[in-house]
């Protein structure tokens, strides 16, 4: 592991200025990235990410782990998993040779233009266990030639071939919202839409440009140029859970960026994720990760405690509901 550089310079340790949102250049004007077909070969640790844009994995040939919070997934061929927006989650590869296509996009990709009650946009807004999976052996051959035709038209990039991509991501994301049913009680409604989320960008823009600091939920309200309460509904909505979680969930993120990439004690890292006390972020991460914090340093560390899915953790084995 690195040490980290614990100076200081306008209040921020050098290890949080570099934490980074893969933005993938997506732009209005750009919606779309997608990451080609392509082998792994760098076996090692988890590795702690958080994306701009909306999250569409799909397994090619095992050889990954995925972390969600507390919810672990080594995905089969076949298998997908599913990303919000600004969602933390950890990675790493297993062996070498691991295949995966990875769809990332802004939600007015697959928004524009659907049938007024087909709404794709929530299957990212329930708990990552609770989202949509692949579950009969024809979903999964369906899914695997979506995965590799999608690399393919990422790989040649002919004439039309973003129209061909989101033809294709709203085929399987429609396949799958067919096949599932809401988790009672969800938070994020059925009329999810992508200017909804667009007013409140603004204040996922600012706990990422201060990621160690705890921002209050005015402040955040204020940004997006909304009253309190409606900030309140919108963004409960829309992203499937509050602002509070939220913040909290991107310090947690940062805190397990630093219990892998430094070798600070964990009452270093909550002082500088803006967490009150050693225990205050203990509890917390607990909560989220199902892991004491020194727990998931060692974990991420050592060899996967499944070398293949089990019942427990294989993305079709559990129920949706």
């Amino acid at each position: 592991m690195r040490r980290a550089n614990q100076s200081k310079r306008r209040g921020q340790p050098d290890w949080v200025k570099q934490a980074v949102l893969y933005d993938h250049g997506l732009t209005p004007n750009n919606p779309v990235w997608v990451s080609g077909k392509g082998e792994a070969s760098e076996i090692g640790p988890l590795h702690v990410h958080v994306h701009k844009g909306i999250d569409l994995g799909i397994c090619i040939s095992n050889g990954y782990e995925l972390v969600f919070g507390d919810f672990t997934m080594i995905p089969e061929p076949g298998d997908i998993w599913l990303g919000g927006m600004w969602e933390p989650h950890a990675w790493r590869i297993l062996k070498s040779g691991a295949e995966i296509v990875l769809v990332c996009f802004l939600p007015e990709f697959i928004d524009d233009g659907l049938e007024p009650n087909l709404n794709l946009l929530r299957i990212f807004t329930v708990p990552a266990s609770k989202r949509p999976r692949v579950t009969t052996p024809e979903m999964r051959r369906r899914t695997q030639e979506i995965g590799i035709r999608l690399g393919d038209e990422s790989d040649q990039q002919k004439p039309g071939w973003r129209t061909i991509v989101r033809l294709l991501v709203m085929d399987l994301l429609i396949m799958l919202q067919r096949n599932w049913r809401p988790p009672h009680g969800a938070r994020g409604g059925s009329a999810i839409r992508a200017d909804d989320l667009a007013r409140i960008i603004p204040a996922l823009a600012l706990v990422h440009a201060q990621p160690a600091l705890r921002i209050p939920p005015k402040a955040a309200a204020d940004a997006c140029r909304m009253s309190a309460s409606s900030f309140h509904q919108t963004f409960a909505r829309t992203m499937g859970i509050s602002f509070g979680q939220f913040e909290i969930r991107s310090r947690l993120a940062l805190a397990a960026r630093a219990l892998l990439d430094t070798v600070l004690p964990v009452t270093a890292i909550a002082e500088q994720t803006g967490f009150v006390h050693a225990s205050h972020l203990h509890r917390h991460f607990v909560k989220h990760h199902g892991l004491t914090p020194a727990d998931y340093r060692r974990r991420a560390f050592a060899p996967s405690s499944a070398s293949k899915p089990s019942r427990a953790n294989h993305p079709a084995s559990s129920n949706n509901t």
